[in-house]
């Protein structure tokens, strides 16, 4: 079963930089490890072929959105197609490495990553860790009901185990996205800001969070720091 490092750096060169800097501080403490970049920057990514295993460009529309902006999450509910490994570990790439992330394939479920809080309709708006949108906007607008239990994800770290769970996860969540994605006026604190023409403000976190609610599915837990 292969296993690899997942980072992804779209639309500008700053977030191709971050990535180069967290695949050397990987390859540093796993210098065994393969390390997948998912890019729209292909050409100059091959310049640093021994950081990047494997590399694989993505085409403009599927990281943004019909006005052109960019929509990171967009892919970032979407990539399960692209993964390269069976197992994989995703990072966000604004960070590093400082130990070796081996140990963060023992996993025993298909979906992983740290759940910052569980939530319910009873809660009202006491989210502390899920601030994207309130309670009743949320549970109104995705038609949840009160046995849904909601889950506050931090995707910036995700280890998936390729099979049914992990593919019904994303393609809920990219779903739920792309086809009921929740108006910026009802987000409680924005992904970026709200008056940002550059980009499109939707968080990924809010989706895969709907998404494992309707799913039933309270991911295991961990703390990747």
């Amino acid at each position: 079963m292969s296993q690899g490092v997942t980072l992804i750096a779209i639309g500008g060169y700053g977030y191709l930089g971050w990535a180069i800097n967290m695949a050397c501080s990987i390859k540093h403490h796993s210098p065994n490890v393969a390390i997948q970049l998912i890019t729209s920057m292909k050409d100059d990514a091959v310049v640093f072929s021994q950081l990047f295993d494997v590399i694989t460009p993505v085409s403009i529309d599927e990281y943004t959105d019909s006005s052109s902006r960019l929509f990171p999450a967009k892919l970032k509910t979407n990539y399960y197609k692209h993964l390269a490994f069976d197992e994989t570990i995703y990072l966000d790439v604004d960070g590093c490495m400082l130990k070796n992330i081996t140990p963060l394939f023992d996993q025993t479920t298909d979906f992983v990553s740290e759940v910052q809080g569980i939530y319910d309709i009873s809660m009202e708006n006491a989210w502390t860790k899920m601030k994207w949108a309130k309670t009743n906007d949320v549970y109104a607008h995705f038609g949840l009901n009160s046995t849904h239990r909601l889950p506050a994800l931090n995707s910036s770290f995700v280890f998936i185990r390729k099979g049914k769970i992990a593919k019904a996860i994303f393609e809920t969540a990219h779903d739920l996205l792309m086809e009921h994605e929740i108006p910026i006026e009802k987000q409680w604190i924005s992904w970026g800001r709200k008056n940002d023409s550059y980009k499109n403000a939707q968080p990924d976190e809010l989706y895969f969070n709907v998404a494992l609610a309707k799913l039933g599915i309270i991911p295991h837990s961990i703390r990747p720091i």
